[in-house]
């Protein structure tokens, strides 16, 4: 980002702060792109009354990157979260969250917890 100091120390009174990207509602399927995965590290989708698929960057291009994926449909909807070989990473239920870590190879999830 310009005009931010990458090796300034967070003030310590202060706590983390993640980048959210607004709830996105989805009318088809949808990819992340790795330009996303490098400014959010939350992303929100209402995938409305039908199932979607969110499909993840490229491994090579995402080492290190984790991202918190909510599933914020009202409807019974799940979205399937793949890799970019159209493997399946995980499935997130209606109001549930998952996280996605990859270490340069392979895309891995944890997933769970309703949010009720």
């Amino acid at each position: 980002m310009a005009g931010r100091d990458r090796n300034a120390t967070w003030p310590r009174d202060r706590a983390n702060r993640i980048s959210v990207k607004a709830a996105e509602t989805l009318a088809a399927n949808r990819t992340i792109t790795p330009a996303e995965v490098e400014r959010y590290q939350l992303m929100a989708f209402n995938a409305v009354a039908t199932g979607r698929t969110i499909t993840l960057p490229p491994e090579e291009s995402s080492a290190g990157v984790q991202l918190f994926i909510i599933n914020a449909s009202s409807g019974a909807a799940a979205l399937t979260v793949q890799n970019d070989a159209a493997g399946a990473v995980t499935v997130i239920q209606q109001s549930e969250s998952g996280m996605v870590v990859c270490d340069g190879t392979s895309w891995f999830a944890m997933t769970g917890a309703v949010n009720s």
